[in-house]
């Protein structure tokens, strides 16, 4: 019979590997999913999971800035994409529909009755 791991040590775990399962399982000798079913049932432990993970992302963003700041190409390209959207930098695809030969598409309304023809013409989905 397995002892239950206490609440105090997965939290400590937990706040060790900032939020990792995997890690946190490593610590307790347990598994993932063992940790991952007890922060299920945890409200304290789910806050525990979101403060550390949201530290990470705080910890990548000064990273991202810091290659930012060093004139990194690819950190400045990610960041224009992303935080710079709001003033127009996104990038934007442009798609050229054409018809037959390359020439324009054409277009002409039909009716109601030429609507159900063509519909009646359509193959079934099986």
């Amino acid at each position: 019979m397995t002892k239950r791991i206490s609440h105090k040590r997965i939290a400590e775990a937990l706040r060790k590997t900032h939020g990792n399962f995997m890690l946190t399982a490593q610590i307790l000798k347990c598994s993932r999913v063992a940790v991952w079913k007890r922060v299920k049932e945890s409200k304290e432990l789910q806050e525990i999971v979101e403060e550390e993970r949201e530290g990470v992302v705080d910890i990548a963003e000064s990273a991202l800035q810091r290659a930012v700041l060093n004139g990194e190409a690819w950190a400045i390209q990610f960041t224009l994409r992303n935080l710079g959207r709001d003033r127009g930098y996104f990038e934007k695809a442009q798609h050229e529909l054409t018809g037959k030969d390359n020439g324009p598409i054409q277009v002409r309304n039909i009716s109601a009755k030429e609507l159900l023809e063509l519909a009646n013409h359509l193959p079934l989905e099986q």
